[in-house]
């Protein structure tokens, strides 16, 4: 990764910022969706308010953000966020949010329940260096060689690895 230079990124620029509409009397633990709230706890209800890919973030209380995909619902003092660009998917979103909850509970506002609004999150920055891009490397490193030794399986051939701690391998068998 040699000389490339750090840079820091402002996220409202990468990602869409709405909340739902939904109240907690809608509840139903017999529900058929996942009903994400402000709350601790799982939650289910009856329809859905979603069908899409991105990180929830409850409005008040605890900030640990939640990986949501397909169907749920949305209460209206939580938070989904999710990627407007091809440079930053929902999965780094996610990574990116975790590193931010002690920036969300400095920015929090409320004596009695600390809560967000819209801009703490658009003001949240994040940094991108080498090493996060060596360790996206590495990640896709390992996806694509558990692809291959499926297909080396699957079509019954040997596999020995060709990606390596960031660096491509030969693929030629000695």
């Amino acid at each position: 990764f040699g000389d490339w230079r750090p840079t820091n990124f402002v996220i409202k620029n990468y990602i869409n910022i709405e909340t739902g509409s939904m109240n907690l009397n809608e509840n139903n633990p017999n529900g058929e969706y996942i009903f994400y709230t402000r709350n601790e706890g799982t939650f289910k209800a009856n329809k859905y308010t979603h069908n899409q890919t991105g990180v929830i973030v409850a409005g008040e209380g605890n900030f640990t953000p939640k990986y949501a995909t397909g169907k749920f619902g949305l209460h209206q003092r939580a938070y989904l966020l999710s990627s407007n660009s091809d440079l930053l998917s929902n999965e780094i979103l996610l990574q990116i949010v975790s590193s931010n909850v002690d920036y969300l509970n400095s920015v929090a506002v409320g004596s009695t329940v600390k809560s967000l609004r819209k801009n703490s999150f658009e003001n949240m920055h994040f940094y991108i260096d080498g090493k996060f891009y060596k360790s996206l490397s590495l990640m896709a490193g390992e996806t694509i060689n558990n692809l291959e030794m499926y297909r080396a399986e699957k079509y019954g051939y040997e596999f020995i690895g060709w990606y390596s701690g960031g660096e491509f391998l030969s693929s030629e068998l000695e």
